[in-house]
């Protein structure tokens, strides 16, 4: 692995832990209340035309449906997954939203808007095509669970 690469890697982390937010420090849900919104992974595409092109995926809290009693922490929360790729000009490439289940990650899934009837398991979202609009790397994955669990 050069030098670069692994420059780019120990950067991409850095700056994951630092805008790293864990859902336990944020106020309870309010009506109207705007949560920020966190990068839980970034991936370097390489280069095109000299450019750097990488895929961004980030995450906003919408609300905290379930918290563990005594150690005060998530279990169950709702969030907004966006995914975009950043080249000379940003676009969207994934954005719905997905439950998380803290205590049981195997419920976890991610859904279209407000249609939760419309969903894919986390475990199998990971394993579609990058393509399908239910798609979500791994390491976006493992992201969104330090962030928010």
């Amino acid at each position: 692995m050069t030098i670069i690469k692994k420059l780019t890697i120990s950067l991409a982390l850095a700056t994951a832990a630092v805008a790293t937010v864990p859902a336990s420090a944020i106020d309870p849900y309010s009506f109207g209340q705007d949560y920020p919104s966190v990068t839980v992974y970034t991936e370097n595409n390489g280069m095109l035309r000299g450019l750097e092109m990488r895929t961004i995926w980030t995450a906003g809290l919408n609300d905290i449906i379930r918290q563990n009693l005594r150690t005060k922490k998530p279990e169950i929360v709702d969030i907004r997954v966006n995914a975009y790729q950043k080249h000379i000009s940003e676009y969207y490439t994934h954005s719905y939203a997905a439950l998380i289940n803290c205590a049981t990650p195997i419920d976890s899934f991610v859904y279209e808007g407000s249609n939760q009837s419309n969903n894919v398991r986390i475990k199998n979202a990971m394993r579609l095509d990058t393509n399908h609009p239910f798609y979500i790397d791994r390491k976006a994955v493992e992201g969104i669970f330090s962030a928010y669990c």
